[in-house]
C-alpha cells in the first residue's frame, strides 16, 4: 500500500512539474504597434511574419514610430525597434525620409519596406524565419551611358502653391471661408530659411427677424493676411540662433498692419538628433512691432512702436509608456511691465498598464496685454457672433480620457467591409 501510494505521488510530482512549466514562445514575434499617424491595416496586410498585439506589455516588440518634418516638405521617419521578452536585449532603430511631393500610397509603401527590414534581427530566431523570403530587385543601369552626378538645380529650396474653399449654408446662416497660401523653405545642415504668405477671408450671413418683426440678414467679414521670413542658423551643437521679420492684418485683433522684427535665440538641453524622443528647450525671442489699428484704441492709439521681450521652455517625450508634452511661454511690452502674458500648453498620454490608458491635456493663458482692444463697445452683434476680439483676463480650454480595452490581444485579420468612408477627395 505504501509503494502505491509513493508511486501516485511521484507521478502527481511528474504532471505537476510538466503543467507549471512556461509554455513556448509563439513561431512569430508579436508587435506592438505604436503609430498614431500609420496606416494599420496596410502594415498588418503586408508585413505577416508576425503577429500584431493591442497591448504594448504583452508584445515581444515594441515598434515605436515618430516623425519630423524635413526640409523638402516631407517627413523623416524613425523606427525604434524596442525588444522585450525573449528579446529584451535587442534593439533596432532605422530612418527614412520622404517627400512634400509623395503620395500618401509611397509613403506607407516606404514604411513598410523599412519596417520589414528593421524586424528581420527579431524574427531571424523564430520558426517564422524558414518561411520568409528576402528578394532584392537591382536598379537598371546602362553601362554605355556615364554615370553622371546628380546636381540640385534647385539649391535645397522647396516651394507650396496652395488654395481653399469652405461653403455651408442653411436657411437662415451662410458661411464661406476662403484661402491662398505660399511657401518656400530651405533646409541644410547649417541653415534653415522659410518665406510664407497666408490670405484668408471668413465670411459668416445670419438672417433672422427683429424686434419689430423685420427680417434683418447681419454678415461679418474677417480678413486675415500674413508675410513671415526667418533664417535660423547652428551656433553650436546645441545652440540656434534666428533672426525672423513679419507683417500681418487682422480685422479680428483690430490689426491694420503690423510689421514685427524678432531676433531669437535657442538652447537645447537635449542633443537635436533625439529631438523625436526627448526634447528640452528654451528659447528667449524678443521682438520690435510697428503697428497700425483699424480703430482707435482704448488707450487712444491709431498707431504705435512696441518692443516686447518673449521667454519659452519647451519640455516633449516620447517613450514606451506614451507621450508627454510641455510648453510654458512668458511675455511683457517694455514700455509698461503691467502689460504681460503667461501662458501654460500641454498634454499626456499614458499607458497605466495592460489595455487601461489615461490622457489629458489643455492650455491656460493668464491675458493682460489686449492693447490692441477697439475704444468703441462692441455691438451686440460683435459679441454674440465672435467677430472681433472681446476683452479678458483668462483663457482656457482642456480635455480628458480614460479607456480601457479588453478581449483578443492578437488579431492579425484585416476586414475592410463596410468601413465608415464616404465624400469625395482627390490629392496631388
Amino acid at each position: 500500500m505504501k509503494f502505491i501510494f509513493r508511486l501516485l505521488l511521484s507521478f502527481s510530482a511528474i504532471g505537476t512539474s510538466i503543467f507549471a512549466q512556461n509554455p513556448p514562445p509563439p513561431p512569430k514575434p508579436q508587435v506592438f504597434l505604436d503609430c498614431m499617424f500609420c496606416d494599420g491595416e496596410f502594415i498588418r496586410t503586408e508585413i505577416r511574419f508576425v503577429d500584431y498585439v493591442t497591448d504594448r506589455t504583452i508584445s515581444d516588440v515594441h515598434a515605436l514610430i515618430t516623425t519630423e518634418t524635413n526640409g523638402s516638405g516631407g517627413d523623416t521617419y524613425t523606427i525604434e525597434l524596442i525588444g522585450q521578452k525573449r528579446f529584451e536585449s535587442q534593439k533596432q532603430v532605422l530612418k527614412f525620409s520622404t517627400s512634400g511631393t509623395d503620395t500618401q500610397d509611397q509613403v506607407r509603401k516606404k514604411l513598410v519596406q523599412h519596417l520589414k527590414a528593421a524586424l528581420i534581427p527579431f524574427v531571424s530566431d523564430t520558426p517564422a524565419f524558414a518561411n520568409l523570403q528576402i528578394s532584392y530587385t537591382p536598379p537598371a543601369i546602362d553601362v554605355n551611358k556615364p554615370q553622371v552626378s546628380v546636381v540640385d538645380k534647385w539649391n535645397l529650396w522647396n516651394f507650396r502653391l496652395g488654395t481653399n474653399a469652405n461653403i455651408q449654408a442653411e436657411s437662415s446662416y451662410k458661411s464661406a471661408d476662403y484661402g491662398g497660401r505660399f511657401s518656400a523653405a530651405r533646409t541644410s545642415n547649417t541653415w534653415k530659411t522659410s518665406v510664407s504668405l497666408n490670405l484668408s477671408q471668413n465670411r459668416n450671413e445670419y438672417s433672422y427677424i427683429n424686434s419689430n418683426n423685420r427680417d434683418t440678414t447681419l454678415v461679418n467679414i474677417n480678413d486675415n493676411w500674413s508675410l513671415n521670413t526667418s533664417a535660423i542658423r547652428s551656433l553650436a551643437r546645441q545652440t540656434s540662433g534666428r533672426i525672423s521679420a513679419s507683417v500681418f492684418g487682422s480685422t479680428y485683433n483690430n490689426i491694420l498692419r503690423n510689421f514685427r522684427i524678432s531676433p531669437g535665440l535657442e538652447y537645447s538641453f537635449t542633443p537635436y538628433e533625439e529631438s523625436t524622443r526627448r526634447a528640452f528647450k528654451l528659447q528667449w525671442n524678443p521682438n520690435i512691432q510697428f503697428v497700425a489699428y483699424d480703430e482707435i484704441t482704448l488707450f487712444d492709439k491709431t498707431k504705435e512702436t512696441l518692443f516686447q521681450n518673449q521667454l519659452s521652455a519647451i519640455l516633449s517625450q516620447q517613450q514606451p509608456w506614451g507621450s508627454a508634452s510641455l510648453t510654458l511661454t512668458g511675455s511683457h511690452y517694455l514700455h509698461d511691465s503691467k502689460f504681460w502674458q503667461l501662458s501654460l500648453m500641454g498634454n499626456v498620454e499614458w499607458r497605466i498598464t495592460k489595455g487601461l490608458s489615461f490622457s489629458v491635456g489643455g492650455s491656460f493663458a493668464s491675458i493682460n496685454d489686449q492693447i490692441s482692444l477697439p475704444k468703441n463697445d462692441p455691438s451686440s452683434e460683435d459679441i454674440l457672433t465672435r467677430f472681433k476680439q472681446q476683452k479678458t483676463n483668462f483663457r482656457y480650454w482642456t480635455f480628458m480620457g480614460l479607456s480601457y480595452r479588453f478581449g483578443a490581444l492578437t488579431n492579425n485579420i484585416v476586414n475592410s467591409r463596410f468601413d465608415e468612408g464616404g465624400g469625395f477627395y482627390i490629392s496631388y
